[in-house]
Parts: C-alpha cells; structure tokens; sequence
C-alpha cells in the first residue's frame, strides 16, 4: 500500500531537516548556549517529517549530537555537517538507517511538464500543512507553496530565518515578541484586498506562518515582464490597494513596507495587500540594543520622512509608496525627479491621473492626500462615469487573462 502523502518521509526532506536542526544547535553553542532534549523536542518537533524520538535517536546513535547532563551538544561529525561539509555522509547513513520507511520522489515522465506541488514531494511543516519548493526568498525568510494536510487547500508558508542572522539570542526575542504582534494585528483584518493569515507557529527554531495562497505571483513580476500594464488593468489594481489599505487605516495599521512585491495577484486577476508591519520587527527602538537592519528591495517606495531617525508610522506613509508603485505599474519604471508626468510617457494612461499621482508623492506628508478616503474620494470624481465603480463598491475581476 502506497504511503499517504501526509506521512511522506524523503531523503532530501530528512537532510534538510537535520541540518537545519544542528545549524541551530551551532548557533546556540557559538553563543554559549547549550539546549536541554526538552527545549529542542519542543523547538523542532512540530517541523519533522517523522517522529521526533526516531529523528533524534539517529543523531545520536551516528555521532551527530551528543547527550550530556547539561543539554545537548554537537560531535564532531555534527559541526563538520552543520556545515554542509559531510552531505554525502550524511546521505548514505540517512539511506541505511531508514530505509524502511524512505519513499522517493515521484518523477514526472519524460517530456512531461512536472506538476507544480507535487504531493509527494513535500515534507511535514507540521500537523497540519505539508511544505513544496520555495517560491521566493526576501531579507526576513522564505515563503514555500504548501497545502493543508486534511483540506487539500493551496496555502503560502513563510519561514522566518534569514533576519535573525542580524541578531543576537537575547535580541532574537525581543524580534519574535515583534513578530507576533505585528501577525496578530494583521490576522485581524477581514478584507477582500487582504492576504488572510491563517496559522503562526512562532515556538520553533524558524517561526513561520500561514496564509492564503494567490496564484498569481506578485505584481513585480508582471512589471518586469511587461514594461507596464494596460492602463485599465493598473488601475483596477490600484483601486483594490486603496481600499485594502482604508480599512488597514481604520483599523489602526500602517503598512509601512509597500513594495511591488507585497501586491499578491490571485487567480481571478486581482490584488491583495500582504506582510502589513514587517519591517517593523527590526527597526531600532529608542534605547534598545539590536542593530538597525533595513529590509532591502523598499527604498525607492520608502517616502522620505520614513528615512530620519525615530520616523512616526502614518498614512502618509502609505499613501507615498502606492503613488510610486502606481507609476511603476502604469509606466513600467520607477519615477524620478525629472520623470514626465504618466500621460506623458504612454498614450494609453488617462491624464486624470497625473495629479493623483502627483499629489500621492509630495516629499512633504502635509502636500499628500492624508488617507485613502481622501485619495479615492479624488479618484473617482476625476473618473466620472468610467468603469471603476464608485467609491462605496469595489472592482473585482474573474478572468486571470487579463492580469
């Protein structure tokens, strides 16, 4: 009988895992910190494809991690693979040891496209979701395409990794306290414009959360592809993202990190808002010890203001950087000093929106509209009569061809 495919164990799946786990025992030695069996099984157990008691007792036993009074600790072959000096060794003793239980990848027929998420070829973030490739990696960590184990449903994983090289252990709680609250602030937004956060586990080694998956990519990669998109398309986009960001507004929460990138593009071939908040966990605070750490990509959205010491979050803030993505959107570049106005660069673009634009991406906040009721309010007195709706409904489309 075939394995069911939310118990799939792989070798490449166990590779990773296990040197995951000893490059965070690594890091916790190098700063003098040594790991009770407790604290690991309660860090990493959630992760593993296979049972944590199985995982650990095979480190042991080959020499990888080494059981004392005080904690755990890492042998040599442990340091030498955390590493990633020994992955042949590795494989071979992973292939030995579990060969009972190792199922490979299916692979695809010659010629064949392969299937994109593959359910066999996944391994158990947790009880509940089953993680694929990744599909991008940022500053702060990776998001992987994954599926509900029991439901079946398409959902987004982003591991929280990369950011925490910056810091310290001691700096590294401080950092996951932030990275809650700013998850259970954004988990609390209902809104059609909005990714949804679904799940957080933020108890292990590299926390993670869960959210809904769109299809589409993200709306730097149309830009890219296409030197900009029609007029109408980019701007359905940037009514979605007005109102997205109104009710963020009104609930109390800046964005504060809008990028093309943030911009998720579903099936049906509209956006939402995604990653409220996140650069927020690694601002400096006043008096606090961490390091500033700037997430890169943003800059060329970042208003101003936001670029002086100790900067106040406002809507201002928000209302700047989706003036600049809606002039990348329309013209496929970024704008500058001296850049025409957008009706000046395509022929395509209605010259209604020149001023929007303008007024959106005033160096000073107090020139800006000052909320997004105030940028649609002129939005759709400037488009009378055109097919964008009116400021109480909202524009959605059911065809993906038209991305």
């Amino acid at each position: 009988m075939p394995p069911d495919v939310t118990t799939v164990v792989t070798k490449e799946g166990l590779m990773h895992e296990m040197i995951r786990v000893l490059k965070d025992l690594m890091r916790d030695q190098r700063e003098g910190r040594i790991r009770t069996l407790q604290d690991v099984r309660a860090m990493h157990a959630g992760s593993l494809s296979l049972d944590f008691q199985e995982f650990f007792k095979f480190l042991n036993k080959c020499g990888y991690v080494i059981l004392r009074r005080e904690g755990v600790v890492l042998g040599d072959k442990g340091i030498a693979a955390a590493g990633e000096a020994m992955n042949d060794q590795l494989e071979r003793e992973i292939e030995s040891h579990f060969s009972g239980v190792l199922v490979e990848p299916v692979e695809p027929l010659p010629d064949e496209p392969k299937p994109e998420g593959r359910p066999v070829a996944g391994v158990r973030q947790d009880a509940k979701f089953i993680r694929f490739e990744a599909a991008g990696t940022g500053t702060i960590g990776t998001v992987f395409k994954g599926k509900h184990a029991v439901l079946g449903i398409e959902v987004a994983i982003k591991e929280i990794k990369d950011i925490f090289t910056y810091f310290s252990f001691i700096q590294r709680g401080d950092v996951v306290t932030r990275l809650k609250d700013e998850l259970s602030a954004a988990a609390a937004l209902h809104h059609p414009c909005i990714l949804s956060i679904i799940d957080v586990n933020l108890e292990v080694s590299n926390p993670y959360y869960i959210m809904e998956f769109a299809q589409g990519g993200n709306l730097r990669q149309y830009t890219a592809a296409k030197g900009g998109l029609r007029a109408e398309d980019a701007l359905i986009y940037f009514i979605q993202a007005c109102h997205g960001l109104r009710h963020a507004h009104a609930a109390g929460l800046i964005h504060q990190n809008l990028k093309p990138e943030n911009l998720l593009v579903t099936a049906q071939g509209n956006v939402k808002l995604a990653d409220f908040g996140m650069n927020r966990i690694v601002q400096q605070r006043p008096g606090g010890q961490a390091p500033q750490v700037f997430i890169g990509g943003a800059i060329a959205y970042t208003p101003p203001e936001m670029l002086t010491p100790n900067a106040e979050a406002a809507a201002e803030n928000d209302v700047y950087s989706l003036g600049i993505i809606l002039y990348e959107m329309l013209t496929g570049n970024l704008p500058g000093r001296r850049s025409p106005l957008p009706s000046a660069v395509k022929k395509d673009i209605p010259v209604e929106v020149d001023h929007i634009f303008d007024k959106m991406t005033r160096d000073t906040p107090a020139e800006r509209y000052h909320s997004f009721d105030a940028v649609l309010d002129d939005f759709y007195s400037s488009f009378k009569g055109a097919d964008f709706g009116t400021k109480g409904e909202i524009i959605f489309r059911d065809d993906a061809e038209k991305k």
